[in-house]
This record gives C-alpha cells, structure tokens and sequence, in this order.
C-alpha cells in the first residue's frame, strides 16, 4: 500500500486505529484479489458516505479508493468499523476489476453499472459477513420490472 490519507481532524487514537485496520485488510484482500494492483492509495473523504451507513467509499482512480468515514455517526465503534471494512473490500473488489470513477468510460449502459455493484457487493457480504440494505433483493416480480427500467435508461451513467 503506498499511503493512507486519513483527515487530521480525527483523533490520533483513531487515526492509528484506521491506519493499521487498513493495512490488516489490504494483505487478506490481496490474498483474495490476485488482480488488485499492488499499490493502493486510501484517502478519507466524506464526500463518500453512504446516506445512513457512517461510512462510504468509491474506487476513484485505477489505484485510488476514497473512503467515509463520520466518527459522530449514531452507532457504536465496532458496527462502523465493520461497515467500513466491508466499503472497504467492496471498492477493492472494484480495483481489482479494473472498474473506477476515473478509468472506467461514463457512457456504458447503465445494466454494465448495475452488474459491476452486484458483482462487488456479493464479494463484499461473502468476505466480510455484512448485510447491506442495497443487497436485498425484492421478488421476482419487482426485480423483473427494475431491469427493464435499467435496460430503458439512456447510455451513460450520471454520477450524481
């Protein structure tokens, strides 16, 4: 891993708590991901989280991962590290792939969008035992009715 840019505004307790966290799932997610480049960059940036998780991330660039992290989020210290961990190996899943903000073209169809997050999330809930509310999945009814919905979308994927 190259560097790990955690804000200074955290406390230094928690910055040496994320640092070696990190590292740690960096070599287990490396065992896993034989593709994922061997040099990661990790920068915090809350501009990621996720609306009620506490946490959040991208895969910005081919070996970038930005993630969120607001320490004042309402749960305790153990569920938002979990959390953070499953961001973690999910936007890793992504690196590996190849699939990033920056690298990956804005104009595919929204179904390539959909099928990479799918791919991501069930490597992140099979790694790390988390249960994302964006990984249950309705009936087959409703499901049938969302992807024609995403194959009806114009190419291109709006990131806001």
């Amino acid at each position: 891993m190259s560097e790990i840019i955690i804000p200074s505004s955290y406390e230094l307790s928690l910055q040496a708590e994320l640092r070696q966290s990190i590292e740690e799932w960096q070599k287990e997610v490396a065992t896993l991901l034989p593709t994922l480049p061997p040099e990661v960059t990790i920068e915090f940036d809350n501009q990621h989280l996720t609306p009620g998780f506490g946490t959040g991330g991208v895969a910005w660039s081919p070996n970038v991962i930005k993630l969120a992290y607001d320490p004042t989020f309402c749960t305790n210290h153990k569920e938002l590290m979990d959390e953070l961990r499953a961001t973690y190996f999910h936007e890793a899943y992504h690196l590996a792939r190849g699939v990033s903000f920056e690298s990956t073209p804005h104009d595919l169809p929204a179904i390539n969008n959909a099928i990479e997050e799918g791919l991501a999330t069930k490597f992140e809930v099979a790694h790390t035992n988390s249960k994302p509310g964006y990984e249950q999945y309705e009936d087959r009814e409703t499901m049938l009715d969302w992807l024609k919905e995403v194959k009806g979308l114009p190419d291109g994927f709006d990131y806001e």
